[in-house]
């Protein structure tokens, strides 16, 4: 049996269509028959750029919404999954995976659809919360832990709006949420405090919370700037962009989280697809992109390639339809 596949066949090389052979499930594994999968900026970015590609063909796709197609384990064919997928690729009509990198979900408010827009984001924000090199909270954080004051900067992003939703549903209770002011209302609903990153007092209004943690996922120069001089001496700071002040002062502790990390950090990937699929079931998961734009005409290659032209042009999610 074998499925289609989008791919860059070399280095220099437009996405294209291949025929790959459907890997059969073994153990600790999980066929998916994929439903969904979206478009991702990073996707769009190695399409252009080749970054991160150490072998070619390289398949795109990291999340993706599907259904199990054979019982493996735990997963009954016909299970209704999530996950990611950062070594072969989720553009493709099947993917095998080991199965932590995926989560079961029995019901959810959620179209498939949607849920499929989600994986890639989420385990990005649980990374940079959870992991060594992010900001090393616990997973069952005491009262006290749980009041302390984290900034998330950036927290419009879809990285941002997962990361307070996850730091919500493991009851951390106090997270400062510097954005836009025109994003207050639903950073205010998902149980942030706002802070205006454009406001010229940022500094003064931070910095009486004494904050000793910062996820960034969105900043330029002026907002690190600021940032540094509102947190105490001894802040951890954990980004996942690339841009970065050339002179980190040596009060602050900074480190880059980059989520290709789960592939080698089973219990990291593990964490992030099970709490995901427990905000999806609980059905209390609320979506960074409220529209999502479903990519289903052409073929497969022109669909991904629409969705990467709209990318960055449309405040809409998007998910390619491949099956």
């Amino acid at each position: 049996m074998s499925h289609e596949a989008v791919v860059i066949p070399e280095k220099g090389a437009k996405i294209a269509v291949v025929s790959k052979p459907t890997v059969d499930a073994q153990k600790d594994e999980v066929q998916v028959r994929v439903d969904y999968s979206s478009i991702e900026h990073i996707d769009k970015n190695q399409a252009a750029s080749f970054l991160y590609i150490e072998s070619y063909p390289y398949g795109l796709g990291k999340s993706f919404s599907g259904t199990i197609s054979q019982d493996s384990g735990d997963f009954k064919k016909g299970d209704k999954v999530a996950g990611y997928s950062y070594s072969g690729g989720a553009y493709q009509q099947y993917v095998t995976v080991p199965s932590h990198q995926v989560t079961k979900y029995t019901t959810s408010t959620l179209s498939d659809a949607e849920i499929s827009t989600i994986p890639h984001a989420w385990t990005t924000s649980y990374t940079t919360l959870f992991f060594t090199a992010g900001l090393q909270l616990s997973l069952s954080p005491t009262e006290e832990q749980k009041s302390e004051p984290i900034i998330i900067w950036g927290a419009s992003a879809n990285t941002g709006i997962y990361a307070i939703q996850i730091l919500r549903l493991f009851g951390y209770n106090k997270i400062l949420a510097v954005a836009s002011p025109r994003h207050f209302e639903k950073l205010k609903k998902l149980g942030a405090i706002p802070f205006d990153r454009h406001s010229e007092t940022i500094v003064q209004d931070l910095k009486p919370y004494k904050s000793k943690r910062v996820a960034v996922f969105q900043a330029d120069l002026k907002g690190y700037d600021n940032l540094i001089k509102a947190t105490e001496d001894g802040t951890r700071v954990t980004y996942i962009i690339r841009a970065v002040p050339d002179n980190i002062p040596s009060t602050h502790s900074f480190s880059r989280t980059v989520v290709f990390v789960v592939n080698k950090e089973k219990e990291v990937g593990a964490g992030a697809t099970s709490s995901l699929g427990k905000a999806i079931n609980e059905g209390s998961l609320v979506l960074a992109k409220p529209n999502v734009q479903v990519l289903s005409e052409g073929s497969l290659a022109e669909r991904v390639s629409k969705g990467f032209e709209l990318d960055g042009t449309v405040e809409d999610g998007l998910t390619v339809k491949f099956n």
